[in-house]
């Protein structure tokens, strides 16, 4: 990480110039305040696509934290706007006056941007909103900004970067010179192997580069290629600087005897580039007052009191030998793109293929050992498929950036993990979810596992709303954290939203006001009832390590989500749980493909048994945007031969074999011409399935017309065949 002057690229005009429709809603916020408390800001990002071209100028298309170069173009928001979390996962509003503030826009690579997430931690207070005026003015707001004293190294505060904050070593790990200087490196995982590589490769080039320069005659162009390597746009400007900046500090002397003009020339461009080059070069000599137990990010899965950026592990893959029905699969986890917050995992399939078998083993991978002995699965037999010669099951999960997989071996009479705690914090929703009756009191604690509905039946979900009524266990802050996940949930329109509260609590009591008036959660209908219930679920069972649901990281996996559903909220159910949990991974079976409507590339997968041998395949397999469900259904996802009912789908087939006889019966043919011609009902169009019966045989009999006589379609019976077939297979597109 490097220094960057945001002043040397002028203020885009966009955020002076004309009217600021974006920024409506901001000073109202900032005017009624009380009346956002429940509602949830929700930045747009389309006002920022005409200043891409500065931030490229200005971070010289790279990313301001790890000095990648980008492929597309990635906004950050230095002090997040949306929701922000401490050191510690706790929860507290966002910096959402500064979403379209040009000082807080920064480039980012993906990684770099998912890591460092809502986090955002300062030392001392946190900046409550500006007054109106202070906010309509850049320079007052920039001022404002700049008196609070953020943990992380701010790229573009020249104040954190007048002593030397990081250094390299050779191998190209970047070590930290200060706190906050290693509290960055740990958040944005700067030592992650992909960085690591790059820069020892870098590091070894310079080194070749350096080494082969002898100071004798004509090897002044060697010395350029030294000043090519100090360029704003090179990646790794940092390591590349202090190479350099060693190698010459050595050097000087030498270079002003051989090369005094491009010394000259040497010592302006470092004094250009790096002002405190000298410093930069003695980084190694420097014994700093801070030292770091180790340069590199230690391994935190088995810390016993993990706090909430040591979660910060994303799942690669999850490999499956012999578990109940499955002999061997692997599922691999999209890595997501900017600005999606974290990927889905959607399984489809039929019937006894084994999606839940999936869910189930995915989540004993993130128990850990402790957790595994504390689950009442009965007799382990029956988790080991029946035909394993070698009785034994396991599962292995790989995280990204992590080298030693996750591994749990399943024998006839143990379970086991290589992980002594929980891996990541993991909650399962089972396909019956039954929520407490009138009497029937479920505590929270009953359920330590959070995942023991994915195996049975019974299970019965913890009321959890005793919990939120709790004014010592949930404070207000907490508590309008929880409305705004359950009004993101319940969609409730945005003008209702800012006219006050939609969730109240009283007494113990909370109430839901959906438009008609404070309506308490348990007399709602059965699919608010169940959408409510297990979100607020998921969300009790991750505030056990963060305050905010919507900051909390873990694994939410749900079995048949589209139960109980409504087709308007199966269209919208993965969205709004992406919404509600941004960053958290959703893992997902599903008979509906409404409910795979919110898919992106990647993400669905399809699992079936093989025709031949009968073992159970995988196969990721996109849905292309606009698909129409009947496609969608009758495509290779759902492999269903046709959606029309019964009785139509079978005059349409008697007439397709009577037509395609040898010899047909014309009367029947028309007997059953007319039968149909009764029963198909006609479109809004005056179109009906018939007419695009009959269009297709008349389509499919003139491409074949100049081929086919009537002669080879009376003497060939599998031309005929292949013409039927080939009707049936267009009546199904």
């Amino acid at each position: 990480m490097i220094y960057i002057d945001r002043d040397s690229v002028p203020m885009p005009n966009f955020f002076s110039d004309g009217e600021k429709p974006y920024e409506e809603e901001i000073l109202y916020r900032l005017e009624q305040q009380s009346k956002f408390k429940q509602a949830r800001f929700k930045r747009d990002d389309y006002f920022l696509e005409s200043v891409y071209s500065d931030l490229v100028d200005l971070f010289h298309n790279k990313c301001a934290y790890c000095e990648s170069h980008l492929e597309e173009i990635t906004t950050d928001y230095f002090r997040p706007s949306e929701s922000v979390s401490d050191r510690k996962g706790q929860a507290d509003e966002g910096y959402y006056w500064l979403s379209y503030i040009w000082f807080n826009l920064y480039l980012s690579c993906h990684e770099c941007q998912r890591y460092k997430s809502n986090y955002f931690p300062v030392i001392g207070s946190r900046l409550k909103p500006p007054k109106v005026k202070t906010y309509l003015d850049y320079d007052q707001l920039r001022k404002y900004v700049d008196s609070e004293d953020p943990l992380l190294v701010d790229p573009c505060d020249e104040k954190a970067h007048e002593e030397v904050p990081f250094k390299y070593d050779r191998k190209g790990n970047i070590i930290p010179l200060s706190e906050k200087a290693e509290y960055t490196i740990e958040l944005f995982q700067l030592n992650r192997p992909r960085l690591v590589e790059e820069r020892h490769k870098r590091s070894q080039f310079l080194s070749e580069l350096l080494d082969s320069i002898t100071f004798s005659s004509n090897e002044s162009s060697r010395i350029k290629d030294v000043f090519f390597n100090l360029q704003d746009d090179q990646s790794h400007l940092g390591l590349n600087r202090q190479i350099i900046a060693e190698w010459y500090l050595a050097n000087e002397k030498l270079i002003d005897n051989e090369y005094p003009d491009l010394n000259q020339e040497f010592r302006l461009i470092l004094a250009k580039t790096v002002p405190s080059w000298r410093q930069l070069a003695r980084t190694s000599e420097v014994i700093s007052s801070f030292e770091p137990e180790d340069s590199a990010r230690e391994d935190t899965s088995e810390a016993e009191t993990p706090i909430g950026y040591e979660f910060s592990k994303f799942l690669e893959w999850v490999e499956i030998y012999n578990y109940k029905c499955i002999e061997h699969i692997k599922l691999e986890i999209p890595q997501p793109s900017e600005g999606q917050g974290e990927q889905s995992i959607l399984l489809i399939g039929e019937n006894g293929v084994g999606k839940s078998t999936v869910l189930q083993a995915t989540a004993l991978a993130m128990m850990g050992n402790e957790q595994l002995q504390e689950l009442n699965l009965g007799d382990y037999n029956h988790l080991i498929r029946r035909d394993s010669k070698k009785k034994r099951a396991t599962i292995t999960v790989k995280f990204l950036n992590e080298s030693n997989p996750v591994f749990v071996e399943i024998t006839p009479t143990s379970i086991s993990s290589n992980r002594k705690q929980l891996v990541k914090p993991t909650v399962g929703i089972g396909s019956v979810r039954r929520m407490p009756e009138d009497g029937e009191i479920v505590g929270f604690d009953d359920d330590p596992s959070r995942i023991l509905a994915l195996f049975r039946h019974d299970v019965v979900f913890p009321d959890v709303q005793p919990w939120l009524g709790n004014l010592d266990q949930v404070s207000s802050e907490q508590f309008n954290e929880a409305a705004k996940t359950i009004i993101d949930m319940l969609m409730i329109p945005e003008d209702l939203i800012s006219e006050g509260r939609m969730v109240n609590r009283k007494s113990g009591n909370v109430t839901v006001n959906v438009g008609n008036g404070p309506e308490s959660i348990k007399s709602m209908c059965d699919g608010y009832r169940s959408v409510i219930g297990y979100a607020l679920y998921v969300m009790r069972s991750l505030n056990i390590h963060w305050e905010s649901a919507y900051n909390a990281e873990g694994l939410i996996i749900i079995d048949e989500i589209g139960n109980h559903l409504h087709p308007t909220w199966k269209i919208k159910v993965v969205s709004l749980l992406r919404q509600v949990f941004s960053r958290c991974t959703l893992m997902i079976s599903t008979h509906d493909p409404l409910c795979l409507r919110a898919s992106r590339k990647g993400e669905v997968w399809v699992m079936n048994l093989d025709e031949e041998d009968r073992r159970v395949r995988l196969q990721q397999k996109d849905i292309p945007m606009g698909m129409s469900l009947e496609s969608l259904l009758i495509g290779d996802w759902f492999y269903m031969d046709h959606t029309t009912d019964e009785k139509t789908s079978k005059l349409i087939e008697d007439h397709n074999k009577e037509l395609f006889k040898e010899n047909p019966d014309q009367v029947k043919v028309k007997k059953l011409e007319a039968q149909l011609e009764r029963t198909v009902m006609k479109t809004s169009s005056g179109i009906s399935k018939l007419d695009t019966y009959f269009d297709l045989i008349r389509d499919v009999k003139s491409e074949e017309r100049e081929e086919i006589s009537k002669a080879d379609l009376a003497n060939d019976p599998e031309l005929r065949k292949k013409l039927a077939q080939q009707i049936r297979d267009q009546i199904k597109s």
